[in-house]
């Protein structure tokens, strides 16, 4: 009986094969692919040939459309037999980048349809245009296609196709489908720095290429030293420089490339914002000064430089302080020492540890035996390396020397942040000079690579430069070709910026330096200077120099039209030098070296002049 029930269920599961076999051999359908370009009258001219055919099939119609439009017929081919088992169609040229072909077949009732969309190749790859890869590592790219038919890939460099172990094994290929091929650079080096990979995608219909340009990131091209950790200090008004030195042996060639960047968008040079690129014997120096800095300058700027072996990116961050924070005040003190005149002596105190510490300095300026040559201002000035703050006290006698009881110096102060008014006896005084946060930089020993502040004395006067020389880069022509000449000619040292301004300074203390270590500044007035917050910076330390030392050491010269009007009030009324005008222009060579030219000097009356204010500087740096 089990044998039985087991025949019948063979029976009817034979049956059912049976007959699903025949449906499908005996289903009306269609598929289009490539056909044989050679069917065609001139295959030369013909882009490609589409073949639709019936599975085995015969038809006795076949009709084609181009999205939704027939074919005409002499662009098509059909199998000359009366049952036709095949057609095809024509392509000569392709009007879009997709079309579509949309073959029908019929025989009698039956009918079948079948599409097809010709594409041209669309390369794809796995990164941007641009793929930033560090030094000695191994990226992998990736080349991708689209299109009909299935297009093939291939890398290049060079105009070269790349195959699996090229280049000593650097290259390794895998091929993951018809239209995918993966790439792994081994190392990364050097020399592949702006090297452009290229996918090529290939079908019959035509190329498509991509390319990713390889950026070679480097660790070792920049150096900040451990300066690097700590921000850039600036006070709010004064002027900013931040800057990176490239040490590579490559920085300095024509192709080397720099910018700025913050906050994602690179910095253009502005009014205010100063761009400048320095060759130096290790490498390139570039800079960023930012004049007259506000709060909203705070923060990160990335400074990047790129050339044929790599690039490096490496943040400097501007910290900005408010004038506020730098105290400094002179207080005079009653004592008597057994000391020799104008003694300095300086002296630390005040909190050293802790997260909101301030270092306090104590600088004592101690006198005996006053008598009148004493008598005059005396400046304490405290060097924040980003801002230069002084006090001043005036020193006068009253009664007679000897006489404590009537011999009173007076102390009075002027335009200082912080200052104490009291009187001293004539026999001897200690003025104390306090300066808040980091003046303790006054009192510093002389660094081995630093210049001293003051130099040896020139023609007898304590001054490094017969003249600087405060003028705008956009009148450097004029500056080259008619000032500097004259000053070498009669042997006159100079100071100008761009040339003596010390690197890795503040602005600001180069200025202060420049006006204060130069028996005249020359500013070479113009339109362009009035309206550089840089030069009037100079010009204003200039007069402000001049007024305090009562040694008319400024000099102008105009070399066009600037309105007088335009000029600071303390030189409207001054007599100066006018290039600009031609009957002036004669003889202005003269007069301008009989300005600059050192007078024979007078020990005795240099003495009351400079002492006062050169020795106590001068001790500073040396101590």
């Amino acid at each position: 009986m089990y044998q039985r029930i087991f025949k019948i269920l063979f029976l009817i599961l034979s049956l059912v094969v049976f007959f699903s076999f025949k449906s499908v051999l005996g289903i009306f359908q269609c598929s289009i692919g490539l056909g044989d370009k050679s069917l065609a009258r001139s295959p030369i001219n013909v882009l490609a040939v589409l073949n639709c055919t019936l599975n085995g099939r015969s038809a006795n119609v076949f009709k084609w459309t181009l999205d939704g439009k027939q074919v005409k017929e002499e662009h098509t081919l059909q199998d000359p037999k009366e049952n036709k088992k095949w057609s095809a169609v024509v392509l000569k040229n392709m009007t879009k980048d997709i079309e579509t072909y949309k073959c029908k077949a019929e025989r009698g009732k039956e009918n079948a349809s079948c599409s097809v969309s010709p594409a041209k190749p669309k390369a794809q790859t796995s990164d941007s245009a641009v793929r930033i890869v560090d030094l000695g590592n191994t990226p992998e790219l990736e080349c991708r296609a689209y299109g009909w038919p299935v297009p093939r890939v291939s890398w290049w460099l060079n105009g070269s196709q790349i195959h699996h172990l090229d280049a000593q094994n650097t290259y390794l290929l895998h091929q993951q489908a018809v239209n995918v091929l993966s790439m792994k650079i081994l190392i990364v080096r050097e020399e592949h720095q702006h090297s452009k990979f290229t996918c090529r995608a290939d079908n019959v219909f035509g190329t498509s290429e991509r390319s990713v340009e390889i950026q070679v990131r480097r660790i070792d091209m920049i150096d900040y030293g451990y300066r690097e950790k700590f921000p850039i200090p600036a006070v709010i008004g004064t002027s900013a420089t931040l800057e990176c030195i490239c040490t590579e042996k490559n920085c300095t060639e024509d192709t080397t490339q720099f910018y700025w960047k913050r906050n994602g968008t690179i910095v253009s040079e502005t009014p205010n914002i100063r761009l400048s690129r320095e060759v130096l014997r290790s490498g390139l120096k570039i800079a960023l000064t930012i004049l007259n800095v506000s709060k909203a300058d705070e923060g990160d700027f990335f400074c990047r430089v790129s050339n044929s072996i790599g690039f490096e990116e490496r943040r400097r961050t501007l910290q900005i302080l408010a004038r506020e924070d730098f105290q400094i005040s002179a207080n005079p003190t009653e004592a008597i020492h057994e000391k020799s005149a104008l003694q300095y002596y300086p002296k630390s105190y005040g909190p050293r540890e802790g997260a909101n510490s301030t270092e306090m300095v104590l600088f004592q300026l101690q006198m005996s035996n006053v008598s009148d040559q004493f008598v005059g201002w005396y400046t304490c000035a405290a060097d924040f390396k980003i801002i230069l703050v002084k006090a001043r006290v005036f020193v006068t006698l009253e009664g007679e020397e000897g006489d404590d009881d009537e011999g009173i110096a007076r102390i009075e102060s002027d335009e200082s942040p912080l200052v104490a008014i009291s009187s001293i006896t004539a026999g001897g005084v200690i003025m104390g000079f306090i300066a808040a946060l980091f003046a303790y930089r006054l009192c510093r020993k002389k660094r081995s690579d630093e210049e001293p502040f003051f130099e040896t004395p020139v023609n007898g006067r304590q001054f490094r430069y017969d003249v600087f020389v405060t003028f705008s880069s956009q009148d450097l022509n004029w500056v080259k070709k008619e000032l500097l000449p004259l000053l070498d000619k009669h042997k006159l040292k100079y100071c100008i910026h761009d040339r003596d301004f010390q690197a890795g300074k503040p602005v600001v203390d180069n200025m202060a330096e420049s006006v204060y270590t130069s028996r005249k500044v020359l500013a070479v007035m113009s339109h362009n200077y009035m309206s550089s917050k840089f030069c009037r910076g100079e010009l204003e330390m200039a007069l402000y120099r001049s007024t305090e030392m009562g040694d008319s050491s400024v000099i102008v010269v105009r070399i066009d039209g600037v309105d007088r009007s335009k000029l600071p009030k303390a030189l409207r009324n001054r007599t100066f030098l006018d290039h600009h005008d031609f009957t002036e222009r004669k003889n202005w060579e003269e007069r301008l070296i009989k300005h600059l030219k050192p007078p024979s000097l007078d020990k005795n009356s240099e003495k009351k002049n400079s002492e006062k204010t050169y020795s106590l500087l001068r001790n500073v740096t040396e101590a």
